[in-house]
């Protein structure tokens, strides 16, 4: 049974976990907060913009150039652990895809990037903040558009925010986007071209922003999840503790007690 001296250097240790975890809660709560808001109002526009990109389809962000038949892979994941399964779940699911070939993988995430490596599934790194920015979305579109020769075809895996509590792996199609609608009652000024294709890039990366942010509110909101369960754990643990050993405290004056009665006992009967 552990002693006092052990039982003190424990509770010290749980305490020290709880502010820890308590702290990492705070800053998650702040993060969750902002991106949620964010999420919620990029959804609609991202959605809008897709149906937009449709109407005229990517032949007008890539005029006369035929994608290659490979695909290119896009996963989003966190840049730091501590959030329970939401990376290596997430990684393990596109080592389940039935993927097409040849393909490449750009990872945004330096989590998703370590667990990569460790899993030998090559892939290049695209750096992206914890709270994502319009200009990471800019950066990605760059690289896919450098691709597009080689790797026609786009999909973006990520985990699909429900709540914060659930987030589910997915994969969308981002490319090629076939035309659905007609634009034939549009009027183009100064020309069509002028306009389609910067029209086009802008429905990509709203797309692509949409998906960071969305990603990134599923990261904070299990990291949230995952370090409110620490503190509550170490709470539990510490009161735990603190019983075991405020028991021992009584058990060793209680002993101390009898062993200082009974020589009492025995130099009165002397």
């Amino acid at each position: 049974m552990a002693g006092q001296r052990e039982l003190k250097k424990h509770l010290s240790g749980i305490r020290a976990t709880g502010k820890l975890a308590n702290a990492m809660k705070t800053v998650s709560t702040a993060k969750f907060s902002k991106l949620s808001a964010l999420n919620s109002q990029l959804t609609e526009y991202s959605v809008r913009c897709g149906e937009l990109l449709r109407d005229f389809g990517d032949e007008a962000l890539f005029g006369d150039i035929r994608g290659g038949e490979g695909c290119l892979y896009v996963m989003f994941t966190g840049n730091k652990g501590l959030c329970g399964g939401y990376n290596s779940e997430l990684v393990a699911y596109f080592e389940e895809l039935e993927k097409e070939t040849p393909y490449k993988l750009i990872v945004c995430g330096k989590k998703g990037m370590e667990l990569c490596r460790a899993k030998g599934i090559a892939a290049e790194e695209l750096s992206v903040g914890d709270v994502p920015c319009y200009g990471d979305a800019g950066r990605l579109f760059e690289k896919i558009a450098a691709q597009h020769p080689v790797y026609g075809t786009v999909k973006l895996v990520y985990r699909e925010f429900k709540n914060v509590m659930l987030q589910i792996p997915t994969v969308a199609h981002l490319l090629p986007a076939a035309k659905e609608g007609s634009t034939e009652d549009i009027i183009y000024f100064p020309s069509r071209e002028e306009i389609e294709t910067p029209l086009a890039a802008l429905c990509i990366k709203a797309r692509l922003y949409g998906v960071m942010v969305e990603a990134a509110t599923g990261v904070q909101g299990a990291t949230l999840m995952t370090m409110r369960n620490a503190a509550d754990n170490a709470e539990e643990e510490a009161l735990r503790t603190e019983t075991a050993l405020n028991r021992l405290r009584q058990k060793e004056l209680t002993a101390d007690v009898i062993e200082s009665s009974s020589g009492a006992e025995g130099n009165f009967y002397k």
